[in-house]
């Protein structure tokens, strides 16, 4: 690694002579398969625990996971942040830059860790603090929370690594780093519960795989970056740049967790806690709606931050909107599977007919997708520097959300809920897009195309969906046999055409699945 900036050098070749289309399926297959290995390991591992530990011991394992995951709210965000300044440093070969912001992100989370533990050590040694805790457990619950801290401090060290694997484009390291550590963690959690450990023991477990995690990730990226300065004092030139640019991301998920956590609060302070039951099950029903479309688009934030350093605009426009097109795509089946089959989905899913809940998966279904259509918009504001697009915007729903809830609850009742949170969304979609699109001087209609065939094709889908719904809804078995072959149906239709169109190319599809089995 050089010692200087290397100012006169040309950028490097941050994608390595390959097509931009064929690294980005290959990285999303990454991603893709470290995403289902954690979730096929989180839907195997948590009944098992909670078999073993019984209600109360996995109340209190889930309680503290609850408690230190809320401690992300005071990071500024700077893992996150690392992923697109250091891509762009990696990009113009600036050496120095790359070196100053990883060894600066890992002194942070390095002193941050050690202020948590310390304070979590100190607050379970307090009386009166933890005299609420049932004497039979309180050995365990504060024992259990420092140790929950000491493995959440671990994670946020990995985080920065995992964020320079990712600004470096090694998708592929990564992946391997995540489910290997992934199938240890199950494993581990599985054998001791089975065994008969408590929540201490399988705490000391989560220790044992963070550390783990941290320190394959440091040798991965020693490897790749054998001269990186890891002795250095922290610069804190740096730090300040990743904390502005940090904390805007930050400022954006707390009002992110506002205008998502909002309703219930309102709901249960003008109707009750039973509205907040229903409204709770069909939130879950319409959340799955975004989860998946985000894989597809989870390998282009580094990718936008280089192409912003090599000043290439064209590229970084085609980039949107072949990203944008793809989540239409993938968005626009699940949200007509929603809206015509919410009475079907809430039935097969949780025995549940009532209209609220109903009504909830509808709206909110619609008001995520309008909200997920804007993801590339975040991802390429985000890379190429500016990341107070979506700040301004989590902002406005945020407070838009509280207003209008609250407002409408009072003049319509339930419904006034989901329906203030749609308006929000799409409010603040509105403003992302447009500012979005100023900044890179193209007019708004160019986003709006995207949306022609994917909607005109909605309607007759919807239609078919419709009918075999209809003939598949006496019991809950065969309504979910009937979704099962509705999703087939859309899920193939809207490929077929993402392929007519030219949205998605099939050796795009099969690059993903050679870096998925890579993985």
């Amino acid at each position: 690694m050089s010692s200087g900036h290397d100012t006169g050098s040309q950028p490097l070749d941050a994608f390595e002579g390959r097509p931009l289309s064929h690294l980005l399926a290959r990285n999303t297959g990454f991603n893709i398969s470290a995403s289902m290995v954690t979730l096929v390991a989180g839907l195997v591992v948590s009944p098992i625990l909670l078999a073993a530990l019984g209600t109360d011991g996995f109340g209190l394992w889930a309680l503290l996971w609850a408690i230190t995951g809320s401690l992300g709210l005071v990071d500024l965000r700077l893992a996150t942040a690392i992923t697109p300044l250091a891509a762009k440093a990696w990009t113009r070969r600036d050496h120095v830059r790359l070196s100053n912001l990883a060894r600066t992100g890992m002194g942070f989370y390095s002193v941050l860790g050690l202020v948590e533990i310390s304070i979590a050590y100190a607050l379970v040694n307090v009386p009166g603090l933890v005299s609420w805790i049932p004497l039979s457990i309180r050995d365990e619950a504060t024992t259990g929370f420092v140790l929950a801290v000491g493995a959440f401090a671990l994670r946020g060290l990995s985080s920065v690594l995992i964020g320079l694997l990712n600004a470096l484009q090694r998708f592929d390291l990564r992946s391997v780093i995540t489910i290997v550590s992934t199938v240890l963690r199950g494993v581990s959690l599985v054998t001791i519960a089975l065994a008969g450990g408590g929540v201490v023991a399988l705490l000391w477990a989560e220790v044992a795989i963070g550390l783990f995690q941290l320190i394959a990730a440091a040798v991965t990226v020693r490897l790749i970056l054998p001269d990186l300065a890891w002795l250095r004092p922290p610069d804190m030139a740096s730090l300040r740049e990743l904390a502005l640019f940090g904390g805007k991301l930050q400022i954006a998920h707390a009002a992110h967790l506002v205008s998502f956590q909002a309703d219930k609060l309102l709901l249960t302070f003008f109707l009750g806690l039973s509205s907040v039951a229903y409204y709770e099950m069909g939130s879950k029903a319409a959340g799955f709606s975004r989860t998946l479309p985000l894989l597809l688009i989870s390998a282009t934030l580094p990718v936008a931050s280089s192409l912003d350093a090599l000043g290439d605009r064209e590229r970084l426009w085609r980039l949107y909107t072949r990203g944008t097109g793809l989540l239409i795509m993938a968005a626009t089946p699940i949200l007509i599977l929603a809206c015509v089959g919410a009475d079907a989905i809430m039935f097969a899913w949780a025995g549940i007919e009532a209209i609220e809940a109903r009504q909830t998966l509808v709206l909110l279904a619609v008001g995520y997708y309008l909200n997920l259509v804007t993801g590339m918009v975040n991802t390429v504001s985000i890379g190429i520097g500016k990341p107070e697009l979506e700040m301004r915007r989590s902002l406005m729903v945020g407070l838009l959300n509280l207003t209008l809830s609250a407002s409408l609850i009072y003049l319509l009742g339930f419904i006034g809920a989901p329906l203030g949170t749609v308006i929000s969304l799409a409010a603040g979609s509105w403003y992302v897009i447009r500012s979005f699109h100023r900044i890179l001087g193209r007019p708004i209609s160019e986003f709006a195309k995207l949306f022609r065939a994917p909607l005109l094709a909605a309607l007759p889908l919807g239609g078919v969906t419709w009918l075999i719904l209809r003939v598949t809804d006496a019991t809950r078995i065969s309504t979910f046999v009937g979704l099962s072959i509705s999703a087939l149906v859309l899920g193939a239709a809207y490929l077929a055409l993402a392929i007519f169109q030219g949205t998605l190319k099939w050796e795009w599809v099969q690059a993903a699945r050679s870096g998925g089995s890579s993985g």
